[in-house]
């Protein structure tokens, strides 16, 4: 079957968030201001496309962070909100007002979820679960250096096990499954143990660093994986499948596997650190495209203004 393949490659430029090289194989040119935090080269089939709805939405996000919708929170109807929801929202702004290494990721991940739950117990339903799941995997990987088995290599994999059977998986991939709200908000993410890439990379990040392991994100069109370490040191986990590589091999067929189509990683994609705003940024898409997809106006006018507080604190802190 001849390919037909096409090469571009344009650098996409975030503003100020990240920078790298998006390479594709047969795709579309991606607007100027896109988010991508990853480079892959995709080789498919004429007729199939990357989906880059994730990637190509950060202008249309910048351009409404700049509009002033007013100081205080209203529903669909124009009446105010609870205050707690009210005080759920500064809580978050607080958080995501500190500069991009100091943000704490969990926390934030754990204040968005009030969107959905404004009186939600964060200790009892997030805080706590974590704690407990990092001091069980503390206690693995405290056996594991005692056996020899040190370094991040042996301990992504040693996490990616310790999960999978404490019940963590990814959700379905059906469209009526995958787009439920219930896979994106952390509180559920841990209750029904279940979720999608990105809010299961919320739960194997922190579990990771109770034992020592930096997981930071990988923002890869339409997926999100995990990455560790540097140059040919790095490796990917993906908290979706439990599964994590070690090598530039070994990370392309899990991205291959990912994407389900042959893939290459471009050189210098592990320097590519994710920033916690953009981490959070790419949480609230997922959350408004799945209320929009419901036609949950309340919902999506709620995550709208988490997605505006974002917006404008980041452009702030790029001023």
């Amino acid at each position: 079957m001849a390919m037909d393949l096409w090469r571009f490659s344009r650098v996409v430029r975030a503003p100020r968030l990240c920078q790298t090289s998006l390479r594709l194989e047969y795709g579309q040119p991606l607007r100027s201001g896109a988010t991508a935090c990853a480079a892959v080269s995709l080789g498919v089939t004429r007729g199939l496309a990357v989906s880059l709805r994730g990637v190509a939405s950060g202008a249309r996000i910048a351009r409404r962070s700049r509009q002033d919708t007013g100081s205080e929170l209203r529903d669909p109807e124009g009446d105010p909100v609870s205050e707690s929801l009210r005080r759920a929202l500064a809580e978050f702004q607080a958080e995501v007002s500190k500069p991009q290494e100091e943000i704490d990721l969990t926390r934030a991940a754990a204040l968005l979820a009030l969107h959905a739950e404004p009186d939600l117990d964060l200790e009892q339903k997030v805080f706590t679960p974590l704690r407990h799941l990092g001091e069980g995997f503390r206690l693995r990987a405290a056996e594991l250096r005692r056996l020899g088995g040190d370094g991040d290599e042996a301990l992504s994999t040693a996490l990616c096990a310790y999960l999978t059977a404490e019940g963590f998986t990814g959700c379905s991939r059906s469209p009526e499954d995958f787009y439920q709200s219930k896979y994106s908000l952390l509180h559920k993410v841990l209750e029904k143990r279940r979720g999608i890439p990105i809010s299961l990379a919320v739960v194997y990040r922190e579990v990771a660093a109770a034992a020592g392991l930096d997981l930071w994100g990988a923002n890869f069109p339409g997926y999100f994986f995990l990455a560790y370490g540097h140059g040919s040191s790095a490796g990917l986990v993906d908290a979706f499948a439990g599964q994590s590589a070690h090598t530039v091999q070994g990370c392309q067929e899990l991205v291959s596997e990912a994407f389900g189509r042959p893939a290459r990683l471009a050189p210098g994609w592990a320097e590519l650190r994710m920033p916690h705003g953009a981490f959070l940024r790419r949480m609230v898409r997922n959350l408004e495209h799945v209320y929009k997809r419901e036609a949950n106006l309340s919902a999506a006018a709620t995550i709208t203004q988490y997605a505006q507080v974002l917006d404008r604190t980041l452009e702030n802190q790029r001023l």
